[in-house]
């Protein structure tokens, strides 16, 4: 009987042998495991990209802002009078320039427009902007013969401060944190 009792015994403390091929319990736990770590670096390379696809976008849209600040800058120059670039040398605006710099100030035949650079009058604008005083454009192009209207033209721009200098006759550069040049305006010194 103590023989059959301990072949019993035996018997029964031997493992289940696993069918040949077949995976265990730990083997689908590692494969989840390594499956969730493959997942999260997919994830997280799609996250990095969308966020530079956000970067890349909001610079294009800086960049046509700031072509379109640039065209309307040198239209109006080239329908200037008189230009006057030294703050000490210009009329009062028409606008409150209150905390702001005056930056241009261009005199055409009718009516005063003033650039200005200082901070944003609301929260939907990034810090530094540029601001414009002068009548507003009408439905067809031409200027207003209305008051005078304070509206931001450009925002998102630089900290270093914002300047205006005649690098030729005829030509200015104005540097707003980027640089770009005016060029092929006419206009007169002032004096």
């Amino acid at each position: 009987m103590l023989n059959n009792l301990s072949v019993a015994s035996r018997t029964r403390r031997r493992p289940p042998r696993c069918v040949q091929g077949a995976f265990m319990l730990i083997d689908m736990m590692m494969a989840l495991g390594l499956s969730m770590l493959i997942l999260a670096g997919i994830m997280q390379t799609m996250l990095l990209h969308s966020r530079s696809a956000e970067t890349i976008t909001t610079g294009l849209r800086d960049r046509i802002n700031q072509r379109r600040t640039l065209q309307l800058i040198r239209n109006e120059l080239n329908q200037a009078a008189r230009v006057v670039w030294d703050p000490s040398s210009m009329e009062p605006a028409g606008c409150s320039l209150t905390g702001r710099t005056p930056l241009l100030q261009l005199k055409l035949p009718q009516a005063m427009i003033t650039y200005s650079i200082g901070p944003a009058p609301s929260a939907i604008w990034q810090p530094q902007v540029l601001m414009r005083c002068g009548p507003a454009y009408g439905l067809d192009g031409t200027l207003s013969s209305g008051a005078n209207q304070h509206r931001v033209v450009l925002d998102r721009l630089g900290t270093e401060q914002a300047s205006v200098q005649e690098t030729a006759v005829n030509l200015l550069k104005l540097s707003l944190g980027s640089e770009w040049m005016l060029a092929d305006a006419s206009y007169r010194e002032a004096s």
